[in-house]
């Protein structure tokens, strides 16, 4: 594969915003060009988590395509930011935010990427999870393959913990070897911290 520019857009269960990177891709590496972070606004975060849970149908289609419009607003930012125009990019590839999760039977992201390929005029790859419950898998954590690529020794195995939403795990044999290398999710993360210092303190902004 030669050079390729794509951009990672990602809104974890920890609901703390968006993040969005410019990654240069070659055939054994990422070089992280660009990276920016946007926070969620009170009322966003309000609505993402009535769509968890309470939302109606017609909730959860107006903030499906309301996401939509903030990630893509989020890839112009960060193109903006590096002066990358979007006819450098080969792809975007979205997460989307996630509402209900059941490992192996069933998994639920908004954001629609129709939306996101239409304002920013780049093709568009999504569903990454709802493709791995599909073929069997357990749709989290999603991580394990980047991690061998970005974050393995040469000779020695690694375990790597991420504390997001739901805390997980990637055991990595070496830096490239895919083989072998698998992760699991350990149980709940910050959703459960945030949630009771909300409880505790709902004023207070972290």
């Amino acid at each position: 594969m030669s050079d390729a520019l794509a951009v990672g857009v990602m809104s974890g269960t920890s609901l703390d915003g968006i993040s969005t990177a410019l990654v240069r891709l070659t055939d054994n590496a990422a070089h992280l060009v660009a990276f920016r972070q946007e926070p969620y606004s009170a009322a966003e975060r309000g609505s993402i988590i009535d769509a968890m849970a309470r939302g109606t149908p017609k909730d959860v289609a107006f903030l499906h395509v309301a996401l939509g419009e903030r990630f893509a607003g989020a890839v112009l930012a960060l193109l903006a930011q590096a002066r990358v125009s979007p006819r450098d990019l080969a792809f975007i590839a979205s997460h989307g935010q996630t509402i209900w999760h059941e490992p192996g039977r069933a998994t639920f992201q908004l954001g629609d990427a129709a939306v996101i390929a239409e304002r920013v005029g780049v093709r568009v790859v999504s569903d990454f999870r709802a493709r791995d419950v599909a073929a069997g898998g357990q749709g989290a954590p999603l991580v394990p393959l980047a991690d061998v690529m970005l974050f393995g020794h040469e000779q020695l195995g690694r375990w790597l913990l991420n504390i997001g939403g739901m805390a997980n795990v990637t055991w990595v044999p070496r830096r490239g070897v895919a083989d072998g290398a698998f992760a699991f999710d350990t149980g709940p993360g910050v959703a459960v911290i945030d949630a009771i210092t909300r409880r505790i303190d709902p004023d207070e902004t972290y």
